[in-house]
């Protein structure tokens, strides 16, 4: 009875210890589980805030509305563009260093491991993932745009838990949506660079914004590009096993025809090759070796474009948000790879794909009390 007595004390001295301190972080870092991002410059649903009303109380937009993170059944990661940039991340799989309960792996840039509190997919990338994927609310329907560049993001949210009912399918295990920068009334340019070593890693990004007619028409480009050689090398095709080269330039048009109504027009263009599948054979489990012998360079080059059309209109008379929105993505891949990743010359592969994506979605949100 001692022990149990003990035990339960602890337990109880814990639990309270740990309250404030998950509430503290609550409220000043934005990559914790229930943290909201803060941007004047966003695409879609507004950014989440902190309430005005209560300094503790955080609003966040998860459910493609603005709330109260306390009235949100929802678990919510979200990171701001200057937050991305300040801990270079490059591309979306890497929010899962900064994202509770998200895990990604990669072992090609043609393909990506996700899931969330154990619910995703594997490696095979023409498997559709439980966790969906979402740039400006358009969905993305394979995991290899996880290797995908990122220009100019507003934020990147983490929704944890299924989200079928705003989302649609492939979000048993959660949602990783996406959102950009969008344009304004004012001129706003950026501009990045960063330089390391020892794999030669260089990345660059800029964008620029202003109103073509203030009030009515405003445009926003952005690029980046990033080049590294990484870490192993081939010693028998002589040359870097998994070096990444990435360029990125996309664009966005938004019209404001009345008070009313807004139009949103994006494209982008996203050239990404790097190394493939780049395995190597070991003596055991206590060699660490990085270099392998291969009889060629795997290489993966994806080429990604894509345009999206998006409407939103206030309906006051009957308390109604439209959205429409229309997309197009194309996927074009092509590789060589060495297929049994040893020195003796046996098998080799090469290939290619395409993958089109087409959606469209028409969305009513409708208050019509405070309760429904």
């Amino acid at each position: 009875m001692r022990y149990k007595n003990l035990l339960a004390a602890g337990v109880a001295v814990t639990a309270i210890a740990a309250m404030p301190a998950f509430a503290q972080d609550a409220g000043k870092a934005p990559n914790v589980a229930v943290a909201a991002a803060t941007d004047d410059q966003t695409g879609g649903a507004p950014a989440a805030t902190t309430g005005q009303d209560d300094p503790n109380d955080i609003i966040i937009t998860a459910r493609q509305r603005s709330e109260s993170l306390k009235n949100v059944p929802i678990a919510v990661t979200a990171l701001t563009g200057d937050e991305l940039k300040d801990r270079q991340v490059n591309t979306v799989k890497d929010i899962a260093a900064y994202t509770p309960g998200l895990n990604i792996n990669s072992d090609s840039v043609g393909r990506a491991f996700v899931s969330i509190r154990g619910i995703g997919t594997t490696l095979i990338d023409t498997v559709q993932p439980g966790v969906g994927i979402f740039i400006d609310g358009i969905y993305q329907p394979n995991t290899s745009y996880l290797n995908s560049p990122i220009v100019d993001v507003a934020r990147i949210e983490v929704l944890r838990g299924p989200q079928g009912t705003l989302f649609g399918n492939n979000t048993l295990g959660g949602a990783i949506n996406v959102i950009t920068r969008q344009p304004g009334n004012s001129w706003e340019g950026r501009l990045d660079a960063t330089a390391a070593g020892p794999d030669s890693y260089y990345s660059v990004s800029g964008s620029i914004s202003g109103p073509i007619a203030p009030d009515v028409l405003s445009f926003r480009i952005g690029a980046s590009y990033h080049v590294q050689d990484g870490f192993q090398y081939n010693t028998l095709a002589h040359g870097d096993m998994n070096p990444l080269d990435q360029r990125s330039i996309g664009g966005t048009l938004r019209f404001t025809p009345a008070p009313w109504a807004v139009i949103t027009a994006n494209a982008n263009y996203d050239r990404v090759e790097g190394g493939s599948t780049a395995y190597v054979h070991t003596a055991g489990p206590t060699d660490y070796r990085l270099d392998g012998a291969t009889n060629v360079l795997n290489r993966t080059t994806i080429k990604y474009q894509g345009y999206n059309l998006k409407g939103e209109f206030d309906l006051d008379a009957i308390n109604t948000k439209v959205t429409a929105v229309a997309a197009y993505n194309q996927k074009d891949l092509s590789g060589i790879s060495d297929g049994d990743f040893g020195p003796v010359d046996l098998l080799r592969s090469n290939g290619g794909s395409r993958l089109i994506t087409k959606t469209a979605e028409m969305r009513f949100d409708t208050k019509w009390s405070d309760n429904i």
